[in-house]
This record gives C-alpha cells, sequence and structure tokens, in this order.
C-alpha cells in the first residue's frame, strides 16, 4: 500500500509540473502573439500615417497650385495682386473649391483638403535661391506703406539647411583691404577656389529713380577672414559711392539668429528719401541663396516694412484625415522674371559676335594694307 501511495504521489507531481509548464507555454506564446499584435498595428498606423501625410502635402500642393493660376492672372494683366491675409479668402478660395475628396459636389464632410491660403504680395522679406555666379538678377525694394527706405539687409550663404547645419569656414576669406576702390581684394576666381572661404562675394549695384544727379552706385559684399569660434553681429554701414563692404560671416552664431552665416546692413538714406530702390544683384566665385529685408523711416524711428513688387508669398496648409502639411512658395512679381537683359551687367551688351580689325604698319599711310572683311 505504501509503494501504491508513493507511485500516486509522483504521478500527481507530475500533473502539477505539466499543468505549470503547459500555462507558462501558454502565457509565453499569448505574449508573443501579444508582441507580434501590436508591431502589426504600430506599422499599420505609420503607414496609415505616411499616406496620409502624403495627402496631406499634395492637397498643400494643390492649394500652390490653386493660388499661383490665380496670382499669375494678376500678374499678367499688369494688375496689383489682392491679399489674401486671411486663410482661405474670397479671391483665392470659392466656396468648395479647396476640397479634394470625396468630390466637392458630395454632401459628404471633406476628408482632404487644404486648410489654410494666405497670398501675401508684400512680405517682409525676399528670397531667391541659386543665383549664379555671374548673373545679374534685378530686384525692386519698393516700400508698401510708400516711406523712404532707411535701410536694406542682406543675408547670404545658409548656415542651417531644413533640419541640417552646415558646416563653413571662413578662416580662409581674405582680409580687409584699407583701399576701398573696387578692385581692392578681389582675387581672380582660380585663387578663390583654392582659398578655404565658406562663401562668395555680392555685387549689388543700387539704383533710385528720385536721385537724378547720382541714380546710381556699386557696392560689393565680400566676406572677411574670421575666427571660426568667435561670435560676430551684424553691422550696419553707411553707403557711399562705389565700395567694399567686408561682411562678418560665422557659422556658430549667425546675426540674429538666422539661417544665413553671412548678414550685414547698408544705410541707404542718402539715396535722397526714395521708397523704392532697384537692386542688381549679381554673385561672384560660388552660387548664392540670398534674403533681402528693409526698414524705413516713420516718425523718427525705423520699422520693418513689407516690400510690393518683387515677390507674392504663397502660404498653404493641406489637411488629410488629422495629419497637416504647409508648403510655401513665391512667385515673381515683376517685368524682369527671369530675364536678365532688362538691365545688362555691362556698360554696352551685343547679342552677336563685334568684328574688329587692327592694322598696325611701318612708314607711310599709302603703304597701310587694306582692311580685312569681319564676314
Amino acid at each position: 500500500m505504501k509503494k501504491i501511495s508513493q507511485i500516486n504521489s509522483i504521478i500527481r507531481d507530475n500533473g502539477y509540473a505539466s499543468f505549470v509548464i503547459t500555462l507558462i507555454t501558454i502565457i509565453l506564446v499569448g505574449l508573443i502573439v501579444l508582441g507580434f499584435s501590436i508591431d502589426a498595428n504600430i506599422e499599420q498606423k505609420n503607414s496609415l500615417g505616411n499616406i496620409l501625410s502624403t495627402d496631406a502635402y499634395y492637397a498643400a500642393e494643390s492649394g500652390i497650385n490653386d493660388a499661383y493660376n490665380i496670382v499669375s492672372q494678376y500678374i499678367n494683366k499688369g494688375l496689383p495682386v489682392p491679399p489674401g491675409n486671411n486663410c482661405n479668402s474670397h479671391y483665392y478660395v470659392n466656396g468648395k473649391s479647396n476640397q479634394l475628396f470625396p468630390n466637392p459636389e458630395s454632401s459628404a464632410p471633406a476628408q482632404i483638403y487644404y486648410s489654410c491660403l494666405i497670398v501675401n504680395p508684400d512680405p517682409q522679406n525676399l528670397q531667391y535661391q541659386d543665383l549664379l555666379p555671374g548673373t545679374g538678377t534685378v530686384i525692386p525694394v519698393e516700400s508698401f506703406s510708400l516711406k523712404p527706405i532707411q535701410t536694406i539687409t542682406f543675408s547670404w550663404e545658409y548656415h542651417v539647411a531644413p533640419g541640417n547645419p552646415i558646416n563653413l569656414n571662413f578662416g580662409g576669406c581674405p582680409l580687409p583691404n584699407s583701399n576701398s576702390n573696387l578692385a581692392a581684394n578681389l582675387p581672380p576666381l582660380s585663387s578663390w577656389q583654392l582659398t578655404n572661404c565658406g562663401a562668395g562675394v555680392l555685387q549689388v549695384d543700387l539704383a533710385s529713380l528720385s536721385n537724378l544727379t547720382n541714380p546710381a552706385t556699386t557696392i560689393f559684399l565680400e566676406p572677411e577672414q574670421t575666427n571660426p569660434f568667435s561670435t560676430v553681429s551684424n553691422k550696419t554701414t553707411k553707403l557711399s559711392n562705389d565700395q567694399v563692404i567686408y561682411v562678418n560671416c560665422n557659422q556658430n552664431s549667425p546675426a540674429n539668429g538666422g539661417i544665413y552665416a553671412c548678414t550685414t546692413t547698408v544705410d541707404v538714406s542718402s539715396m535722397i528719401s526714395s521708397n523704392a530702390i532697384y537692386l542688381h544683384l549679381i554673385p561672384f566665385y560660388e552660387p548664392a541663396d540670398v534674403s533681402i529685408s528693409a526698414t524705413a523711416t516713420s516718425k523718427g524711428s525705423s520699422e520693418s516694412v513689407g516690400l510690393q513688387g518683387a515677390q507674392v508669398l504663397i502660404d498653404s496648409t493641406g489637411y488629410a484625415s488629422g495629419q497637416y502639411k504647409r508648403l510655401q512658395e513665391r512667385v515673381c512679381d515683376n517685368i524682369y522674371c527671369g530675364n536678365t537683359n532688362y538691365v545688362p551687367a555691362s556698360a554696352i551688351q551685343s547679342d552677336t559676335s563685334i568684328c574688329k580689325n587692327f592694322v598696325v604698319y611701318p612708314g607711310n599711310s599709302s603703304s597701310a594694307p587694306s582692311p580685312q572683311s569681319c564676314n
């Protein structure tokens, strides 16, 4: 009987062990299945989020395209572009025209649309990307408030690209030259490319129709050699005829906390109180991404002003089932758009070759050879 009791006890222990092992196995398998389920759910949500984010992007792009078509009609007709300062101004959004899905004619609630479309014909800064060396760009700087322009600020060379800092070094830029004429310290292209200078030079021709005695002047904005670890601030230089302005560029602490490494301000108040100054901007040595802003005098104080007649800023926000995307685009708003032939970089310019005959001879004119034809 004792032996039988021991056998029954062993059987019971084995049964409990099997139960515990089975239970643990079930729990582990359940946790694994649950983990896979959670991962699959996360992947599904991420995939859906990416799809909706793409839909929101295209919705914002649709808003840009719709506004661009309307703005272009005003520009082509020579009419002032109306402002759309509030979301979905009636100039640019009519009824359900901003709804993309479902069809605007459907009674179902909109799921994909551009939720806010703003059009600003007088932004407070002008931005130009990828200006090529030696290529001129005409830029009107005209105060929307018609107040006399006091200063113009030039910023160029990206310090921060979207989401990414850019490592720049200005230790190899030229040292300032005490001689401030136009030929001062502007080396040949081959020499500049061998230096360790993180930005190029900007030539800026400034003209004011209100200053008939001296309607134009030229300045060169040149990066100067700086300590890469120094902190530099923007400086203001008073405009004088034909000068080189040396600009402190810094990658660690750009002036005004902006995204551009090189920033300088020029006091243009000497141009006889003009509310419109035309710039002819030419980069040298390197392509340039440039931002331009201005201040005007108002009751003895200086204030930032909107600039009209140069660019129209379109700001569009797309929506898709809880996802938002915001895009901005600038439209050129003057007769110089895409065409540099209106204002040549030189005093005389020809679209065709010019033939010149030079004759050098000894003795008197009777022995001179006859000129050769160019054709």
